[in-house]
């Protein structure tokens, strides 16, 4: 009896993504290595489904990629995430989306070590974004720079063309051929100790089981 409901509701009840995960099996997660590091193969444990989310404003319900992640060391930490992917993505597809996140937060860190891009002091907003826009006009030289290089220099980062631009100074006393052999050095100090972590790491997560 009374006013019929102005308000959608749903059919079935909503369930919280720490209720779904718990209903899971063991057997769901899946392996898949992501890169290769500086500290080994960089691999991890993940799921996903499509899931249906409803604001409960909307005349419809949105269906999702739900995309769940948990590290070899750490498989009580799970981190979780959305996509808005096509249905028939591959679970490999969303983990390498969702790793992606780390070359965003690399690109600030070479910013603020090699260009200075937290060292500011200023008073106005007009003295920021002049700053700003200095660390990335010198971000946009230095990634050029690299491409260019990449194929006579395959391990050159930028705080290596940093440090060459520095030594190359005027008032610096080294040349180009003395500059090349400690960029040289230096690459063979990391190609080391990249090497020391691949040897030192786990031999059962070098043939994981990848999609």
């Amino acid at each position: 009896m009374g006013r019929p409901p102005s308000l959608l509701r749903t059919e079935v009840r909503a369930i919280t993504v720490s209720e779904w995960l718990k209903a899971q099996p063991a057997s769901a997660w899946r392996r898949i290595v992501l890169r290769g590091g500086e500290k080994g193969l960089i691999t991890i444990e993940a799921l996903s489904a499509c899931v249906w989310l409803w604001d409960g404003q909307e005349d419809h319900a949105r269906r999702w990629h739900l995309f769940m992640r948990r590290e070899i060391d750490r498989p009580d930490t799970v981190k979780f995430a959305l996509s808005n992917a096509k249905a028939d993505t591959s679970l490999h597809r969303l983990a390498s989306m969702q790793a992606a996140r780390f070359w965003i937060e690399h690109a600030f860190r070479e910013a603020k070590d090699c260009l200075g891009m937290a060292q500011y002091q200023v008073r106005k907003w007009n003295g920021w974004h002049h700053h700003m826009a200095l660390v990335m006009l010198a971000m946009n030289f230095l990634l050029k720079e690299q491409l260019a290089h990449r194929v006579a220099v395959k391990d050159l980062t930028l705080s290596d063309l940093v440090f060459a631009i520095d030594a190359l100074l005027p008032h610096r006393a080294h040349d180009p051929d003395s500059v090349a052999e400690l960029i040289a050095e230096r690459h063979q100090r990391r190609q080391s100790a990249r090497e020391s972590a691949y040897r030192k790491q786990n031999p059962a997560l070098l043939n994981p089981s990848a999609e």
